[in-house]
């Protein structure tokens, strides 16, 4: 799936739904970097979608979370 939306986007690269969904994905595979940095763009390009604003505050939180972490590298 992740595959998919990377070359939707490779041939979209400003389509915020694209952007948000393969942050989406990535961040349920826990890579959150890439997943802010997704949400964030998605932000850019279409700044009144209230979904893609939630899906970045969930992914900020969560990352707090796992870096605040004892151990957590």
């Amino acid at each position: 799936m992740e595959g998919n939306f990377r070359r939707a986007l490779a041939v979209s690269p400003n389509n915020a739904e694209i952007l948000h969904n393969l942050a989406r994905v990535l961040f349920n595979l826990q890579y959150l970097d890439d997943a802010i940095f997704l949400t964030r763009r998605s932000l850019e390009v279409q700044p009144h979608d209230q979904s893609a604003w939630q899906q970045h505050f969930q992914v900020i939180s969560l990352s707090l979370m796992v870096h605040s972490r004892p151990g957590f590298n």
